[in-house]
């Protein structure tokens, strides 16, 4: 019987076959000391197939037919195996079904990884495992008998996945906490108006933020054909690609530090210390990011017990979708900002052309 580290090298071995294959290949290799005689003889009807080397098949179904034996290992990936004959080594299946038929002896292990295995009367002298929950049939003393498998899945993984996504959850709100630090030293009055924005026009905000989420991919797509048919634009397509994800990307930062600025606001004011508006603005953005990623600590947290990881999932699709709503508000608020500013210097460039000064004719007609 082989032991798991033969069988583990040689699915790494498949796998890293797999990386260099195009997807529509489907290959059936034989690797051993009789790999080559096996490629270069004619076929031999008469005689049943024997193979000494391990046998690999990627992208497709293998049978082991009744009479066939092979003298090493069988791995399959992308396909269901079905052993009729004998193996005398390892049977290891990734992402397809194993089925053992009746006589068939494998000598080794049976290990199906996202998968079924199907035991219909075969003797396997190894462990039969099924990584991943799924429906096997073992055997005991040559009755099949009905069992459940669990492998891979042990008490610490919901731990593990938990803590993961309590990472990239703290990571996430660094990222945000310092564009809004940011936008605070660097742009304190613009973060102010369109906070101001969102607070007294939330639901104009979210429709725009809503159009641009539907809009974003035809601008995508416009740019890069505008670009690709003509010979100067080429070029550019190196420099549009990036830029305008970056674009969308800062846009979606800005307008969740914005959302969050507003909920800091909103939550000074419940507690009666508004007044210090501009000295508290760190605390407001940082008291608003913690309000929108609350829900996904929750949800990360109730993961890691396992027993309650079906409501830490609700509550993780209730902050995602909380994200999403904060994410369209405030990217509405960054484009009904910037279409503002956009109009006011416009006004200011025709006030200028007509011979007034472009800052001081406002306020002379508001003092009027």
């Amino acid at each position: 019987m082989r032991t798991d580290l033969i069988k583990r090298g040689a699915l790494a071995a498949a796998m890293a076959l797999l990386a260099g294959l195009p997807a529509h290949a489907q290959d059936s290799l034989v690797l051993g000391p009789e790999a080559p005689a096996a490629a270069a003889a004619p076929a031999a009807p008469a005689a049943p197939a024997r193979h000494t080397g391990h046998v690999l098949n990627i992208n497709g179904d293998r049978t082991i037919a009744a009479g066939e034996v092979v003298d090493g290992d069988v791995v399959v990936l992308n396909g269901d195996l079905t052993v009729a004959g004998e193996v005398r080594g390892d049977v290891t299946v990734a992402r397809g079904d194993l089925h053992l038929e009746s006589g068939a002896v494998v000598a080794g292990d049976a290990v199906v990884t996202a998968g079924r295995l199907v035991n219909r009367g075969a003797r396997v002298s190894g462990e039969m495992r099924v990584v991943d929950e799924g429906r096997a049939m073992a055997t005991q003393e040559g009755v099949p008998v009905a069992s459940r498998v669990r492998l891979g899945r042990s008490w610490f993984a919901p731990i593990g996945r938990g803590l993961v996504g309590l990472m990239e959850t703290l990571a996430l709100g660094l990222v945000l906490a310092g564009v809004g630090v940011g936008l605070i030293f660097y742009g304190m009055p613009q973060l102010t108006g369109l906070s101001d924005t969102v607070r007294r026009n939330t639901g104009r905000a979210a429709a725009v933020g809503v159009a641009a989420h539907f809009l974003v991919l035809p601008l995508f797509v416009v740019g890069v054909v505008g670009l690709a048919v003509t010979i100067i634009g080429l070029p550019l397509l190196l420099v549009y690609v990036p830029l305008f994800i970056v674009a969308v990307l800062a846009a979606a930062a800005v307008g969740l530090v914005t959302v969050a600025h507003a909920l800091g606001e909103r939550t000074a004011e419940q507690r009666g210390s508004y007044d210090t508006r501009h000295r508290n603005a760190y605390s407001y953005v940082f008291t608003g990011l913690s309000l929108l990623l609350a829900p996904l600590v929750v949800a990360n947290l109730l993961g890691m017990t396992g027993f309650l990881g079906f409501v830490g999932d609700l509550v993780g699709v209730f902050a995602g979708v909380l994200l999403w709503a904060a994410t369209s508000v405030g990217i509405g608020a960054v484009l009904m900002g910037a279409n503002r500013t956009w109009r006011e210097r416009r006004y200011r460039r025709m006030m200028g052309l007509g011979g007034m000064e472009p800052a001081a004719e406002p306020g002379g007609a508001n003092a009027a």
